[in-house]
């Protein structure tokens, strides 16, 4: 074989090798070591302490409405309609400020809406502590809990916006801006589900119940209070904005088939009847969480702490909806006193999946069906075999034989 033939060939066998360690998987140094299954007394343990976890939460929220209530009553700001803030005096004056600021543009949204109702957005110091071997307390930045009217005197809705100890640490000096509290709380996620509560009043049952059962996830983010301009829900038009899902937890499966036409998917999606093995203890304090505390009042849910199928976008779902359908549309769904099916089809003039399938598709685009390899780096292996191959061609012609 001639000299050169043996480069070419060569070439050949390290550019397949190259494509073989860009598209295969790595392979860890040592085979990961096999779980040991735990011990019946830790998994009582480990469940006991997180049920207790619960319940000393549910607790301190309880404890916490009843204070801020009276509070309220006791300064008169229970007859006074849109946002309030009531801020710790342990705090710094820079706090209210910062988030005065923060709050106009939700505050002066819901006023031109008619909101009817205080929305007390109290702001307290909550560090890390420990009672009885029980951790609590908010360790890093900010979290936010909801009381809606239904668990208050019916007309007034609390948000509750505690300080962690990473945050505080910058509260109290000098460099404390707005970022520190729109780090992880969106503005519009401050007065969360309490902005539709004031706006068109108590949910119906249907409604209210699909809500709690994933404790008011697609209401928690209320766009509409910040964005008042909506965008249409047009295929794709969002998906750059969404890359951080992509990249940390990728898209639902049930996103992805409601995206394609799987009605069941959408139907999947919009109920969360999805079980995730590894939130299994988180679902069973959810639900212990559920069984102590009255209806109406619910932790915020951050995307690193739940998974939902409707993906990174689920807290917009009602607030898209209500964009794109209309204030008086929505109003008819949120009041009815239907099943969720037949109240969303009623007032929507369409079915539950069809919108949904409209909204999975506006998020993350239409998914295109085929090979995963994309079609650049399929056409440049194709040219770089052909290379290699016309090269060897070449010079085989040019071989001569004496």
């Amino acid at each position: 074989m001639a000299p050169r033939l043996r480069y070419w060939l060569g070439g050949a066998v390290l550019a397949c090798a190259l494509f073989a360690v860009a598209y295969l998987p790595p392979r860890p140094p040592h085979p990961p070591p096999e779980k040991l299954p735990r011990a019946p007394e830790e998994v009582v343990a480990n469940r006991v302490g997180s049920r207790l976890a619960a319940a000393v939460w549910a607790w301190q929220t309880l404890e916490r409405r009843d204070s801020l209530l009276d509070l309220a009553r006791r300064r008169g700001l229970l007859d006074e309609d849109g946002v309030v803030l009531m801020v710790e005096s342990g705090l710094p004056a820079r706090v209210g400020e910062v988030l005065e600021g923060i709050l106009d543009t939700p505050d002066s949204v819901l006023q031109s809406h008619g909101a009817v109702g205080p929305l007390l957005v109290a702001v307290l110091l909550d560090t890390v502590r420990v009672t009885d071997g029980v951790r609590s307390g908010t360790p890093w930045g900010t979290r936010l809990t909801y009381v809606l009217p239904q668990a208050t005197d019916g007309r007034a809705c609390i948000a509750i916006l505690t300080i962690g100890t990473w945050a505080a640490r910058m509260i109290f000096s000098d460099q404390f801006t707005p970022l520190q509290i729109t780090r992880y709380t969106a503005p519009s996620q401050i007065v969360g589900p309490c902005a539709y509560a004031l706006r068109f009043g108590p949910p119906g049952p249907a409604v209210e119940e699909w809500l709690s059962e994933s404790q008011y996830l697609g209401a928690q983010d209320p766009s509409w209070t910040t964005a008042p301009d909506a965008v249409p829900l047009t295929p794709g038009v969002r998906q750059p904005g969404n890359w951080a899902w992509w990249w940390y937890r990728g898209t639902p499966i049930e996103l992805s088939g409601c995206a394609a036409g799987n009605h069941k998917a959408c139907r999947d999606a919009v109920y969360g009847n999805r079980v995730y093995r590894t939130e299994k203890e988180m679902m069973e304090r959810q639900a212990f969480a559920r069984s102590v505390i009255p209806p109406g009042v619910t932790p915020q849910q951050r995307y690193w702490s739940v998974r939902h199928p409707l993906g990174w976008s689920s807290g917009t779902y009602l607030s898209d909806l209500l964009s794109d359908q209309g204030e008086e549309r929505f109003a008819r769904f949120w009041r009815s006193d239907l099943p969720l099916d037949s109240a969303f089809s009623e007032a929507m003039d369409m079915s539950l999946e069809e919108w949904t399938q409209r909204w999975a598709q506006a998020q993350f685009g239409i998914p295109e069906p085929g090979p995963g390899l994309p079609l650049g780096t399929a056409l440049l292996g194709i040219v770089l075999a052909g290379v290699i191959v016309g090269g060897g061609a070449v010079l085989v012609n040019r071989r001569q034989i004496r």
